[in-house]
């Protein structure tokens, strides 16, 4: 016989969203490393990049910057459904800094 156990306990969602929040700090060099990488191996640098290439190169790496952001609004929200107190946080962190890293590093590019 299977038994399902409860709800889980909505502070453990909350934690890794804060633990997943942190991970910015990792994912903000290795999207840097990761787009460097990718305009070598097309044969340009961040001065010479053509608009194709910057975007083939920044694309991939701004999905590596906001991928902790990501993972932190997944585990508000499920924390959310149980204590909707408890989850308000570290959802509107995600939220923000996910608004603001993508509009930072997409209009860097579109102004100039």
């Amino acid at each position: 016989m299977h038994v399902h156990p409860g709800p889980a306990d909505p502070r453990h969602d909350v934690h890794r969203a804060w633990i997943s929040l942190a991970g910015l700090v990792v994912s903000f060099p290795l999207a840097d490393l990761l787009a460097g990488a990718l305009l070598r191996a097309q044969g340009a640098d961040a001065a010479t990049a053509s608009a194709t290439q910057a975007w083939l190169a920044g694309a991939p790496a701004l999905l590596v910057l906001i991928a902790p952001a990501i993972a932190a609004l997944v585990f508000g929200v499920r924390a959310h459904r149980y204590d909707p107190r408890a989850a308000v946080a570290p959802i509107v962190a995600a939220v923000v800094l996910v608004a603001v890293l993508l509009l930072l590093n997409t209009g860097a590019s579109v102004v100039g």
